[in-house]
């Protein structure tokens, strides 16, 4: 019994050690070869490192669906394209600049691809090329517009936006090369005799006058130099070999017979440019900003009109346009002596003297609008003097018959004048007499006084972009036509410009010349229309022929 126990627990002994000895073979030579098979644990999926992908969210896409992309570009910011219209025109060579349409609403204007965004299909993004400097060279007066029509961007070489640091420089309508003129196959549009015109001389020429253009601002209102200028202008209009005009104005006529006086036949001439590729190119100009600083404005007034001016300087200014500013009270201050270009420096130096301004002291608003005479005039350019001001004339001349008389008989038409009332109380007689006698507008404010410039730029914007200036129209002696008013607005694109007429019911065909410079160059057109087939008009033509009449005789 005792034996029998002992043989088995020796045995128990065995059986361990056999089994020890088993598994420590094993684990010796069967576990390189099992662990080279085991996997990681499907607990702990591996993670995949994959690089970080541009997301482009598609609008109108309820899945916002990723799709692969460069990283991406940075482009710089565009500048607003200026109003244009659609002309269909080929690209402009690179050593031109842009003549751009100005227009009530300005239409979309197709971007670049690289300013649009990427198409769906598209996976990279090219690199942007902006126009180099001779790109967008400034050759004259552009206005384009100015401005100023939805061909693409890259069809009208219309400028990319400069960096950051250039935003200032007004760029609306870059000056577009002139085209070249043919006149028209146009039913009575000349004469095939000569045709004796009022106020014409028949023969003889003009004699030359000597003028010198001098970029300085005279120390005081010198007549005959004005006299001077007045004569150069001319000069340049009375040249035997003018342009013709016809396929770059456009010229309506519409006519009105009073049922209880058949005596007369009332007519209004319209002008209005033409646009696309028989447009006129937008000529460079020169503005002044003249600013009513005396103590009837207030300081709520002046502190909106100066931050709209300095506005107007980068907004109703062309590249290739000069500009100026003066502060008025009983006396006048220029910031400037001389006229400056829209640069960085000469907008920089202006806002300084812009916030400068306070009111104060009394208005001699005589002295102030006669003192734009002293800005030199180039004949070949535009001067236009947006005054703005309260029109109380406190000092020196301040009878508006007179005011209206003595300026508008110097000026002359040689300066353009537009005026700005800033509150309902402004003198309006001479603010709207004013500007109508000197080939201008105005507007007068009437809401709050905080927001006096609130339309001011509105205003400047209207003569942005001149196309033909110094206008005059010559009606042929025996049509024996009175018109008004006797000096004509410039013509501007995007604007129409009105004469109204009265000749005896007897005359049946109505013959005038026009005149007008674009820059240096002279255009001239002979028109004739039939009275009796022309455009019906209303009893309100006679009303307007009145009311011109009336604002004229009161400029003598």
């Amino acid at each position: 019994m005792t034996k029998n126990s002992s043989d088995h627990g020796d045995l128990i002994v065995l059986a361990i050690v056999v089994s020890l000895a088993l598994h420590a073979a094993m684990m010796f030579f069967a576990a390189p070869q099992v662990m080279s098979h085991v996997g990681v644990s499907s607990k702990e999926p591996k993670r995949m490192h994959r690089p970080p992908m541009a997301v482009k969210r598609f609008e109108g896409d309820p899945f916002r669906e990723r799709v692969k992309t460069e990283p991406k570009v940075d482009v710089p910011a565009p500048r607003e394209a200026p109003m244009v219209e659609q002309t269909g025109a080929s690209p402009a060579p690179a050593s031109e600049t842009v003549n751009m349409e100005v227009a009530s609403v300005a239409p979309a204007v197709a971007l670049p691809e690289i300013l649009a965004g990427p198409s769906e299909a598209a996976m990279e993004l090219p690199k942007p090329s902006l126009p180099t400097a001779n790109a967008i060279q400034d050759t004259g007066f552009t206005m384009p517009s100015s401005t100023p029509a939805a061909p693409t961007v890259a069809a009208l070489s219309v400028p990319v936006a400069p960096a950051a640091t250039e935003s200032f420089i007004p760029t609306p309508g870059l000056a577009a090369p002139e085209p070249e003129f043919t006149l028209p196959k146009m039913e009575e549009t000349k004469s095939a005799t000569p045709v004796a015109m009022a106020g014409i001389e028949s023969s003889g020429a003009a004699p030359r006058v000597e003028f010198t253009f001098n970029n300085k601002v005279l120390e005081g209102v010198d007549e005959g130099f004005v006299e001077k200028e007045k004569a150069a202008v001319k000069q340049l209009l009375s040249v035997p070999d003018a342009a013709p005009a016809e396929r770059g104005v456009r010229c309506g006529l519409s006519v009105y017979t009073d049922p209880a006086d058949a005596r007369w036949r009332y007519f209004k001439v319209t002008l209005s440019p033409r646009t696309g590729l028989d447009a006129l190119p937008i000529v460079p100009k020169d503005a002044v900003i003249l600013i009513d600083a005396s103590g009837s404005i207030g300081k709520d007034r002046i502190r909106s009109c100066r931050e709209v001016a300095k506005s107007i300087l980068r907004s109703c200014l062309n590249s290739g346009d000069r500009f100026n500013l003066v502060a008025f009270r009983n006396s006048f201050e220029y910031a400037f002596q001389e006229w400056r270009e829209c640069d960085a420096p000469s907008f920089e130096a202006a806002d300084r003297w812009l916030s400068g301004l306070t009111a104060h002291g009394r208005t001699d608003v005589f002295s102030v609008i006669r003192s734009v005479l002293t800005l030199p005039r180039d004949p070949a350019r535009p001067v236009i003097a947006l005054v703005v001001t309260d029109g109380d004339a406190n000092a020196g001349v301040s009878d508006t018959a007179e005011i209206l008389s003595r300026f508008t008989k110097l000026n002359d038409g040689l300066i353009s004048v537009y005026m700005y009332g800033v509150k309902k109380e402004a003198n309006r007689e001479l603010i709207e007499l004013l500007t109508r006698g000197n080939r201008g507008e105005s507007f007068i404010h009437s809401g709050l006084r905080l927001q006096a410039g609130k339309n001011l730029e509105e205003l400047a914007m209207a003569f942005r972009d001149p196309v033909l200036t110094d206008l005059r129209v010559v009606f042929a002696a025996d049509t024996a036509a009175e018109t008004y008013p006797r000096l004509l607005k410039n013509l501007y694109k995007g604007h129409t410009v009105e004469l109204y007429g009265r000749c005896p019911a007897s005359v049946k065909k109505l013959v005038f010349t026009l005149q007008g410079l674009s820059g240096k160059k002279a255009f001239e057109a002979l028109y004739q229309f039939n009275l009796v087939t022309a455009d019906a008009a209303g009893p309100s033509l006679r009303t307007a022929w009145l009311d011109s009449r009336s604002v004229e005789k009161s400029l003598k």
